[in-house]
C-alpha cells in the first residue's frame, strides 16, 4: 500500500503570506458588515488592514473575490463548529439536536445575507461565479453528509436517512427563506421540537 506522506510545513514566505491573507480577510469582514458590499471599497479595506492597496491586489484580484473569501471563510467556520458539535455529542439525538440549531443560526442569518450578495453581484457567465458556488456547494454538500450520518445512527429510523435528510434540510431551508420575509409567526429555532419529531417518527410533533 502507498504510504500517506504527511503534509509539508509552510516554508516562513507561505505563513507570512497566510497571515496577510488572514489579515486583510479580517479588515474586508468588518468593512463590509459596517458599510455593506456595495458602499465598501478596496481603498478603505487595505486601510483597515494596514496594508497598501497594491498589496491587497496582489493577494485579491477583485473586490467580488475578496467578498467571496470572507463569505466562505465563515461558512466554512460554521462547518468546523457543526463537527466540533458532533464530535463531543452524545448520541445521535443530541446531534442531530446541535446540527439543526446551528443550521439555523447560520442558515438564516449569514448565509442568506451571501445568497443575496451572490446574486446581485456575480454575473452567472463571470468565471469566478463558477469557482465561487462551487465551493458554495461543496458546504452545503458537506452538511447534507453530515445530515445522513446522524440520522444513520438511528436503531429504527422513520424513513431511510438520505430521503429524511433531504426533508430535513428542505425544512430548515423552508423556515429560513419564510423568516427573511417576514412569514414566519415564531422564530425558526422554535421549530426545532417539531424538527426532531420528524426525525424520530417521520411525522411533525402538532403544537400543543
Amino acid at each position: 500500500m502507498p504510504e500517506n506522506n504527511p503534509a509539508q510545513p509552510l516554508s516562513r514566505r507561505e505563513r507570512e503570506r497566510e497571515q496577510r491573507r488572514q489579515a486583510i480577510l479580517d479588515a474586508a469582514e468588518q468593512v463590509f458588515a459596517a458599510h455593506g458590499y456595495q458602499n465598501a471599497n478596496m481603498a478603505v479595506i487595505a486601510e483597515q488592514a494596514e496594508f497598501s492597496v497594491g498589496s491587497l491586489y496582489h493577494l485579491f484580484a477583485s473586490k467580488e473575490g475578496l467578498f467571496a473569501e470572507v463569505a466562505l471563510r465563515n461558512l466554512e467556520n460554521s462547518m468546523q463548529a457543526i463537527r466540533a458539535h458532533l464530535n463531543q455529542a452524545d448520541g445521535w439525538q443530541a446531534q442531530l439536536e446541535g446540527f439543526v440549531r446551528h443550521y439555523l443560526s447560520w442558515g438564516c442569518g449569514y448565509m442568506l445575507d451571501i445568497l443575496r450578495t451572490f446574486k446581485e453581484v456575480f454575473n452567472p457567465q463571470d468565471h469566478l461565479s463558477d469557482g465561487i458556488f462551487t465551493r458554495f456547494l461543496t458546504i452545503r454538500q458537506e452538511a447534507q453528509a453530515l445530515l445522513v450520518g446522524i440520522l444513520s445512527q438511528a436503531e429504527q429510523p422513520a424513513a431511510a436517512p438520505d430521503f429524511l435528510a433531504l426533508v430535513i434540510m428542505g425544512t430548515l431551508n423552508s423556515l429560513c427563506n419564510q423568516a427573511s420575509l417576514g412569514l414566519l409567526s415564531q422564530p425558526p429555532e422554535s421549530y426545532l421540537p417539531q424538527i426532531l419529531a420528524l426525525a424520530e417518527s417521520g411525522r411533525f410533533k402538532p403544537d400543543v
